[in-house]
């Protein structure tokens, strides 16, 4: 876990056994938030979380060739 917000929404980076995933976890459920490379393989971290739920962190670009600054934003919550 990296970061936590007022309503108790943790967010960090865990192992899937292939690469570390970034991850929210709320209300007992915990989320692969996924990255823009779409593979299981492809590692990201989530390192903070605002109190609107807005995730900030890194993840590997779709061309699965380097990693990016990454916001990840929950609409209809979902993220």
């Amino acid at each position: 876990a990296h970061d936590v917000n007022n309503a108790g929404v943790v967010v960090g980076g865990s192992s899937n056994g292939l690469a570390v995933r970034p991850f929210v976890h709320r209300n007992g459920v915990t989320t692969d938030l996924g990255v823009p490379a779409g593979l299981a393989t492809a590692p990201g971290r989530a390192w903070g979380i605002n109190d609107a739920g807005d995730v900030a962190g890194f993840a590997r670009r779709a061309d699965n060739a380097v990693s990016q600054a990454t916001v990840w934003r929950e609409v209809a919550g979902v993220y």
